[in-house]
C-alpha cells in the first residue's frame, strides 16, 4: 500500500507469506559391473561387449528411487520512504527483508545416490538508498545499497582417491556494499549518451568451509578452513557500461563500451584476475518503409577476460591447495599452462526486422 503524507512525502510498504512445496522422485544411478568370459579382466561395459571399451564406465538406471517431499514456509516484506525534493528530483531510502528457498537443481545437482534433504531458508536484508533527477535533456539516479544474506549453507562433494563424500554444511554471511550510477544524456539533438556504472564491495561476512584435509576417509584431521573478511570469488569490483546512439532519420548507428574490473579468482583470495574492456558496434537503418536492416559487432578487438578459474584452486578436492601466481608461473614453465579465453567470441552479424 502507498500513504501519501503529503504532497512531498510518500511512504509504501507490504508483506507477504509463501508456503512452498517440492515434491518428485530422483532415481539413482549404477555402473555395468560384469567382466568378460574369457580372463574375467575387461568390463562388459553397456552394448555387453568387452572389445568396446568406449561405454565401460558409463552411468545407467538403478531402479531405486528417492522421494523428494519438503515444504518451505518464507517471509517478505518491505518499507519505502520517498520525498521530492522539486518536480524533477527526489529521494528514497527503502529497506527490503526478504528469504530464499532452494531451487529444484539443489536435489539434482546434490545427492548421488543417497537421499536427498531438505534445503534451507537463507534471509536476504537490503537497505537502500537513492537520488533521482529527471530533466528535459538528462536523467540520472545513483543508488547506494547494503545487502546482507544470512544462513548460506555452503557444501560440496569432494571426490579423492576414489572416495566421494559430502562435506557437512556450514551456514555462513556475506554482506555486499555497493554504489550504482545510471544516467542517460540527450542534449545534442541527433546524439544520446547512456552511462551505467557499479561499484561493489562484496564481502565474504563471516565464512567457513568444512576442510576434509585430503582424507574424506578419515575425519580426525578435518578442520573449519575461515574466510571470514575475504572477497566473494569472480565478482567484479567495478563494472561499467558506456552506450553513445546517434540518430540521423532512418540511420542510428551506436558504439558501447563495456570495462569489467578486477576479482578474485577463489575464495582463499590467493590470486586476483585482472580487468578488461570490450568494445562493440553497430549500426541500422530503413531500407523499405516496414523494413529494417541491424549490421552489429561485439568484442570488436577480441578481448580478453578470464571470467572463472574453473577447478583451479577450487574446494572440492578436498585439500589445501593455494593457488598462486607463482603455481601458474610453475605450471607454464612444466608445460601446463592456463589458457585464457576470451569472455566472448568476437561476433558479426546482421538482422532484419519488420517494423510498424
Amino acid at each position: 500500500d502507498i500513504y501519501k503524507i503529503n504532497n512531498k512525502i510518500n511512504v509504501d510498504g507490504g508483506i507477504r507469506i509463501e508456503n512452498t512445496t517440492h515434491k518428485g522422485i530422483k532415481e539413482r544411478w549404477t555402473t555395468p559391473t560384469g567382466k568378460d568370459p574369457v580372463i574375467n579382466q575387461f568390463p562388459l561395459g553397456q552394448d555387453g561387449d568387452y572389445t568396446t571399451w568406449y561405454d565401460a564406465a558409463f552411468r545407467k538406471a538403478s531402479g531405486v528411487y528417492d522421494t523428494i517431499d519438503f515444504n518451505y514456509l518464507s517471509k517478505s516484506g518491505s518499507l519505502g520512504l520517498l520525498y521530492l525534493l522539486s518536480d524533477n528530483q527526489s529521494m528514497f531510502l527503502r529497506y527490503t527483508y526478504s528469504n530464499k528457498t532452494p531451487e529444484l537443481d539443489y536435489y539434482v545437482n546434490n545427492f548421488e545416490n543417497i537421499k536427498p534433504q531438505k534445503g534451507y531458508i537463507e534471509s536476504i536484508n537490503q537497505l537502500e538508498f537513492g537520488y533521482k533527477l529527471n530533466k528535459e535533456f538528462i536523467s540520472c539516479q545513483a543508488v547506494a545499497f547494503l545487502n546482507h544474506l544470512e544462513n548460506v549453507p555452503f557444501q560440496q562433494f569432494v571426490y579423492i582417491n576414489n572416495t566421494t563424500r559430502m562435506t557437512p554444511a556450514t551456514f555462513n554471511t556475506m554482506q555486499t556494499m555497493g554504489l550504482e550510477l545510471e544516467c542517460n544524456i540527450s542534449y545534442f539533438k541527433h546524439f544520446q549518451v547512456q552511462l551505467n556504472t557499479t561499484l561493489l564491495r562484496p564481502k565474504l561476512y563471516r565464512f567457513t568451509y568444512y576442510n576434509m584435509n585430503l582424507t574424506p576417509q578419515n575425519m580426525n584431521d578435518d578442520f573449519e578452513e575461515d574466510f571470514s573478511g575475504n572477497y566473494i570469488s569472480e565478482i567484479p569490483r567495478i563494472n561499467s557500461n558506456l552506450n553513445i546512439y546517434y540518430k540521423y532519420k532512418t540511420i542510428k548507428p551506436y558504439i558501447s563500451l563495456n570495462y569489467v574490473g578486477k576479482r578474485m579468482g577463489n575464495m582463499r583470495n590467493t590470486i586476483e584476475l585482472p580487468a578488461y574492456w570490450s568494445l562493440g558496434s553497430g549500426i541500422s537503418f530503413k531500407l523499405f518503409k516496414y523494413f529494417e536492416l541491424s549490421l552489429f559487432a561485439t568484442n570488436i578487438f577480441d578481448s580478453v577476460g578470464i571470467l572463472s578459474l574453473g577447478g583451479l584452486g577450487s574446494l572440492n578436492n578436498g585439500g589445501t591447495e593455494m593457488l598462486t601466481e607463482q603455481t601458474l608461473n610453475n605450471q607454464k614453465q612444466n608445460g601446463q599452462p592456463i589458457f585464457a579465453r576470451t569472455t566472448y567470441p568476437r561476433v558479426v552479424g546482421i538482422s532484419f526486422k519488420f517494423v510498424h
